[in-house]
């Protein structure tokens, strides 16, 4: 069956079938026409080339041509591309041997083609003559070859194919109107021949081509039922019947039935007679058409008011061309203000291209808009919603669009989207029911509150949803107040598909039609599971706590350290799900139990030692507050150990503090593993234990636990010698010569020397640190330049103790300074005076921070040194302070009167220096003369001292002036 093509919406099945059938035999007809020929040129029937014995034959390349287009537009009518693609080749075959007949009759001679497959050497039958074909023969089917190639792309060729087949129609028709009216049937153009089976096969398939697609113009106009296509349907017959009617005339005049006086009155009368009737025809056509098209106007004008929606037509060039009157009522427009304006002028200015380029594409395109909404502009300058379909009419090229304006129905819309939403988005579970109580939606929160799909849930008795351990009063409250048609609010506890239970806040609200009948319930909960969890947790909580004041009000912490702690114990494991108490004091490396209850393991119980590692990690984490950890039974660590030994799953614990220090924790454990949460939950109450027992242990704690902190540390000090000396050089102000070194220490963790020596003395072991440090001292002063005297600090403890000092002091190598600070306390002058004569004649005495603070001159007196070591706080600023000035004057009158010389302390800039020296101040050191270094930096700077023995090399009894250059003379 022939393919009508696309656009069959208008065609009946029935009249479409009959198109298909028609087209098919047309072209059938002209394959059996052009096979039937050729076959009469090869086997000689003259009757099968002409038809009648007086006509032409049919050419033999015409023949060939009209089967070989009959058989390409079958092919051009089939699905498939291979189909198509074939009849393109044969009819392009087809096209290129007629034109070069065209091309043969324009040029006036022979080229050949025309027997190209019938020589002029064959012999055909005696009556045929084998000529050229005719030159509208040759034009015609060369017309046709063009529709059939058209008919074939079927896309970009598509608009060529009536007026081809038009033309095609046209040639054929004149041709055999020349033959009826009786030309001699070698009635030339320019001189050629035209076969009536050529012709006839020509329009055949011309008309087959046309009727192919119903969206063709004639095919229209032939099922068209308007009054144009029934006027030109009337006309068709009198066009087909007057040559018939001409050749009866001519027929009769040829027989002698008239004279030629009377044919020629006869047909004036017949041309005159048609041309009146023709006349009448088309004046009755077009009048009828007018009418018709008054009344369609007029009843779609009608209709578009009656619908009530607006009705635009716009124009390609973009102008309203009507308007119906509904757009006054919807926008405020009178209709005839509208016609005539661009259509995007009613749009917002914003959104002007964007309408112009849709506007663009929709008169370029059959598509149409479905339901697009728009903001039109209102006359009173407001803007309303308006949805519009919209629809090109091919024919005139313009736009035609409904409306109807939604702008309340959006904002309904928009309102219950935003209703929608707010409901979907809450934390509230929202569930609707029908009046019967059946659900019939419920929101996202419900869905993950309750572990259940909303579709599970739809189609259920609402009841089903509070299903879990409710009052039987509840259930009975609910039904009362929903059979009255009331609100209910109150709790139901729901039970989830895991099996857990929820308890929710439920407020159950009845909604009512107009009528004032419910027609749903709506369910508002709140999951208040946790809330009340909380509050059971907080009611828990509180009554521990009170637990907990009372146990505290019960403890004695007057009494001895030990008792104390073991009566926290005691009360600790009151608590619930405790199975071990204990009171752990932190000493400098070690911890230690100092109380327990629960477990009688030695390494748990009073007096077990915490090793290093584990205190210092319990330390750390104690800083940061009360904590809870799990102990599993493959777990190692020095920290848990003996803890896990002893079966302890859970450790909570606080820490203990004295102030801001943190001396000790306090903690408790549990043996059962399901009891974790009981631990956290206790641990509050540790933390209030802990710092009560802080409070009250905690000054007794922190001194039993400073005395061991701090001789371990000084211990490890000496022990570990992780202490270095420097050297400051004594320089003589006059000379700027090196005059002495005094040695000093630094310790390793940057502890301030006298702060560390003040801890040694605190816990007994000062002297011990002073030894091991004066041993270095000296050791390291082997590298400093010989002969010069070094200055060592000592305290009185240490030079009456004697021996120690006596021995370390034996291994010197060069003079020795001991400094006495005027603010260590002596108590017997005369027995330090006696150690220092012990020692031997080369040891000197000075006394250093002279006239720091209040210090009194009794050391000065009793002690009377050999040298004076002012304080820094006299010599700062000296050279800019009278007062200072002052003071040094006197000090330096004390010196002249005592016999000893004078060593200002902190000289940082040269005019300080300048102004001692101007004073009579005979030696200084300060960062200015030297910084302290090691002995090995120092060894390597330049001395200039003149007497290698400066420091001592003379009695102590006297001080001569003119020995300037030594510290003692």
């Amino acid at each position: 069956m022939i393919d009508l093509g696309m656009d069959q919406a208008s065609l009946s099945p029935r009249s479409l079938r009959a198109l298909q059938r028609i087209s098919s035999i047309l072209a059938g007809a002209t394959i059996v026409i052009g096979t039937a020929a050729i076959a009469g040129w090869l086997v000689g029937i003259p009757l099968a080339t002409s038809w009648l014995p007086w006509l032409s034959p049919v050419r033999p390349n015409a023949a060939l041509i009209a089967a070989a287009l009959g058989v390409a537009f079958v092919l051009a009518t089939r699905p498939g591309s291979r189909a198509r693609l074939l009849a393109q080749v044969v009819a392009a075959g087809a096209l290129a041997l007629a034109v070069a007949t065209v091309a043969e009759w324009l040029a006036g001679r022979d080229l050949g083609f025309d027997n190209l497959f019938w020589p002029a050497s064959m012999e055909g039958p005696s009556e045929l003559a084998s000529e050229r074909m005719s030159l509208g023969s040759a034009i015609g089917f060369a017309c046709l070859a063009v529709a059939v190639v058209a008919r074939a792309d079927g896309l970009h060729l598509a608009r060529f194919v009536e007026p081809a087949a038009v033309m095609t129609s046209l040639f054929s028709a004149f041709g055999l109107v020349t033959i009826v009216m009786g030309a001699d049937p070698e009635f030339a153009v320019v001189g050629s021949r035209v076969s009536v089976p050529g012709a006839t096969a020509a329009g055949l398939l011309a008309v087959a081509v046309l009727i192919s697609r119903p969206e063709h113009r004639l095919v229209q106009v032939l099922l068209d039922p308007g009054p144009a296509a029934r006027s030109t349907r009337g006309i068709l017959p009198a066009v087909a019947g007057f040559p018939i009617a001409a050749f009866l005339v001519l027929k009769a005049y040829e027989s002698g039935a008239m004279t030629p006086a009377v044919a020629a009155v006869a047909a004036s009368i017949f041309g005159v007679a048609y041309a009146a009737w023709l006349l009448a025809r088309g004046a009755h056509g077009v009048g009828e058409l007018v009418r018709e098209a008054v009344a369609a106007r007029e009843a779609r004008d009608r209709f578009f008011d009656l619908t009530g929606d607006i009705v635009v037509i716009v124009g390609p060039d973009g102008v309203i061309r009507y308007v119906s009157a509904a757009a006054q009522t919807a926008l405020g427009y009178a209709p005839a203000s509208v016609v005539g304006r661009a259509y995007a002028d009613f749009f917002p200015q914003e959104e002007h291209d964007r309408r112009v380029a849709t506007f663009t594409r929709l008169l370029r395109s059959d598509e149409g808009h479905r339901h697009v909404e728009r903001r039109i502009r209102h006359a009173d300058g407001s803007w309303r919603w308006i949805e519009w379909a919209t629809n090109r009419d091919p024919g005139s090229g313009a736009l035609y669009a409904v409306g109807r304006d939604v702008t309340e129905l959006r904002e309904q819309r928009d309102g219950r989207e935003r209703l929608a939403a707010v409901i979907e988005q809450s934390n509230e579970t929202v569930v609707l029911s029908d009046a019967a109580g059946t659900v019939v939606y419920a929101n996202s929160a419900f869905e993950r509150a309750s572990g259940r799909s909303a579709a599970e849930v739809v189609g259920l008795p609402a009841r089903a949803l509070g299903r879990g351990p409710q009052e039987p009063s509840i259930l009975m409250e609910i039904g009362r107040a929903m059979a009255a048609g009331e609100a209910w609010q109150g709790e139901w506890t729901e039970l989830r598909p895991d099996n857990s239970t929820r308890t929710e806040m439920v407020r159950i609200t009845p909604i009512r039609d107009a009528a004032g009948t419910v027609s749903n319930w709506v369910y508002v909960g709140n999951d208040v599971t946790d809330h009340r969890a909380a509050q059971a947790a907080f009611e828990r909580e509180v009554q521990e706590r009170a637990d907990v004041v009372a146990a505290l009000a019960r403890l004695d912490l007057s009494g001895p350290l030990d008792s104390t702690a073991a009566d926290i114990c005691g009360e600790l494991m009151a608590l619930p799900g405790v199975d071990y108490a204990a009171v752990v004091a932190f000493g400098r490396r070690q911890g230690e139990v100092i109380a327990s209850a629960g477990l009688v393991d030695p390494d748990l119980t009073a007096g077990a030692i915490v090793p290093a590692d584990a205190t210092h990690r319990l330390r750390t984490r104690a800083e940061h507050g009360p904590w809870t950890y799990v102990l599993t039974p493959n777990l190692r660590r020095a920290t848990h150990d003996p803890l896990v030994a002893a079966g302890i799953r859970m450790l909570a614990c606080a820490p203990l503090r004295n102030g801001t220090d943190v001396i000790g924790i306090v903690r408790i454990g549990t043996l059962r593993a399901d009891l974790n949460e009981e631990m956290i939950r206790l641990l509050p109450a540790v933390s209030e234990f802990a710092a009560a027992a802080g409070g009250a242990l905690g000054p007794a704690l922190a001194a039993r636990t400073a005395d061991a902190t701090v001789r371990a540390k000084v211990r490890a000090w000496i022990d570990g010698e992780t202490f270095s000396t420097v050297f400051q050089p004594i320089v003589d102000l006059s000379s700027r010569d090196i005059a002495g070194y005094e040695a000093l220490s630094r310790f390793e963790d940057g502890t301030r020397p006298d702060l560390a020596f003040a801890e040694a003395h605190a816990a007994g072991l000062g002297l011990d640190l002073e030894i091991a440090t004066l041993r270095t001292a000296l050791r390291s002063a082997l590298d400093l330049p010989a002969g010069i005297p070094l200055d060592v600090n000592v305290s009185p403890a240490l030079l009456l103790e004697g021996v120690r000092l006596a021995e370390v002091l034996s291994g010197r190598d060069r003079p020795i300074v001991l400094e006495i600070t005027e603010h260590d306390r002596i108590d017997d002058y005369g027995a330090v005076r006696h150690a220092i004569q012990e020692l031997g004649p080369d040891i000197r005495l000075a006394v250093d921070d002279a006239g720091a603070g209040a210090a009194n001159m009794i050391h000065l007196v009793e002690l009377r040194p050999d040298l004076v070591k002012l304080d820094i706080s006299l010599v700062r600023g000296i050279n800019i302070d009278p007062t200072r000035q002052a003071l040094v004057v006197g000090l330096r009158h004390f010196a002249t009167t005592a016999r000893c010389r004078l060593v200002a302390e902190g000289i940082e800039s040269s005019a300080e220096a300048t102004t001692l020296a101007a004073f009579g101040i005979e030696y200084g050191q300060g960062f200015w003369l030297g910084r302290p270094a090691s002995a090995a930096a120092l060894a390597e700077m330049p001395a200039t001292v003149t007497r290698p023995g400066g420091l001592a090399s003379r009695p102590r009894a006297r001080v001569q002036d003119s020995d300037s250059a030594s510290l003692i003379a």
